[in-house]
């Protein structure tokens, strides 16, 4: 299927008497855009079903400034908060652990 797009550019063109013969327009072929949109809905739902899922906490981080761009349940359900409360956290909330420190580790020397 071939889908398009009408662009803003339309001109009316009058006869010798001034009435309306014909109307011109273009027109674009956003066939591929809209394959290209679909791969990415596709990929994005699979990236989901991974994220949300996975027994690990995962967070992401804009690095310029700190802010927490998404996470999964794992992780604010981890360290105790509801999905709204960690929301509005920034990694600058947080403290950085040693993983290595024993205190941190159980004793099949997974995290704990």
């Amino acid at each position: 299927m071939v889908h398009f797009s009408m662009s803003r550019f339309r001109q009316t063109v009058y006869d010798t008497e001034g009435n309306p013969i014909a109307l011109t327009s273009t027109s674009t072929d956003i066939t591929e855009r809209n394959k290209a949109e679909e791969r990415l809905k596709r990929s994005e739902e699979q990236f989901h079903a991974i994220f949300d899922h996975v027994e690990n906490a995962i967070v992401i981080v804009d690095t310029d400034t700190g802010k927490i761009i998404d996470f999964n349940t794992k992780t604010h359900e981890g360290l105790g908060y509801t999905r709204k409360e960690f929301s509005k956290l920034s990694i600058a909330d947080f403290s950085i652990v040693e993983l290595n420190d024993e205190k941190w580790r159980g004793k099949d020397n997974t995290l704990a």
